[in-house]
């Protein structure tokens, strides 16, 4: 019995991935994907189709899998295994910097893990990690979510989150969906609002870093939080 044709194309698809997964295309490598949990179809149309409406492969992942409903051929069992993959993302990320010192300077690792979580969503997170006293991450969380600039710090919720866990210092961290990661002057008077209020909890606010697909903002290292704590 002849195998159908999208057979040896999906064959030819992954010897080449194996080669050099670096040269497959985005619709393709999501081809690949697909194939996996939608079988024996060519699911070359899904693929298409899914990278159309999300924009890019980032955006499949926009609150949860926006991206993916309202495919055409595109089921729950889809659904669920992005879902699944995503979370695996997540965990893998967090695995890297969890319970390890991190350098407050050079927060690559965090904006990475970061990116993954919040920096593809359309509306603006806040997200908020818990560190003891050798730098170390113990926790996090996210806590809010908003429409783009209307992000607020619920500062009640960020103490009580870091004295239920014990923590020593707080890294806070929210996107920005507009792709531009400078602080708009409400994002500086909370970040001096919410230094006060864990200051007078006996915990340190250690950063406040602005994130989207592109980069961040850490106001430590900019030196906003100094200033912020000269003025407190």
């Amino acid at each position: 019995m002849d195998k159908p044709s999208y057979f040896e194309h999906r064959k030819r698809l992954k010897e080449r991935f194996t080669a050099m997964p670096a040269a497959i295309a985005d619709a393709e490598l999501l081809e690949l994907l697909l194939g996996y949990v939608i079988k024996r179809r060519d699911v070359k149309p899904q693929a298409r189709d899914i990278l159309k409406q999300a924009g890019h492969l980032g955006n499949i992942f926009e609150g949860g899998i926006v991206s993916i409903k309202g495919v055409n051929g595109v089921g729950e069992e889809t659904e669920l295994f992005f879902e699944l993959l995503k979370e695996f993302i997540d965990r893998s990320l967090y695995r890297k910097i969890e319970k390890k010192p991190l350098d407050l300077s050079n927060l690559e690792c965090v904006y990475t893990y970061l990116k993954s979580r919040i920096a593809d969503s359309s509306q603006e997170v806040l997200a908020v990690l818990l560190l003891d006293a050798k730098n170390r991450l113990i926790d996090n969380k996210l806590l809010k979510q908003g429409k783009v600039g209307e992000i607020a710090i619920n500062i009640r919720d960020v103490i009580a989150f870091s004295l239920e866990r014990n923590a020593y210092g707080v890294i806070i961290a929210h996107n920005h969906p507009t792709g531009d990661v400078k602080p708009s002057r409400e994002d500086v008077l909370s970040t001096k609002e919410l230094f006060k209020a864990l200051a007078y909890a006996g915990v340190a606010l250690l950063d406040h870093i602005i994130v989207a697909p592109t980069g961040y903002y850490s106001m430590r290292n900019s030196g906003e939080l100094d200033k912020i704590s000269e003025e407190v």
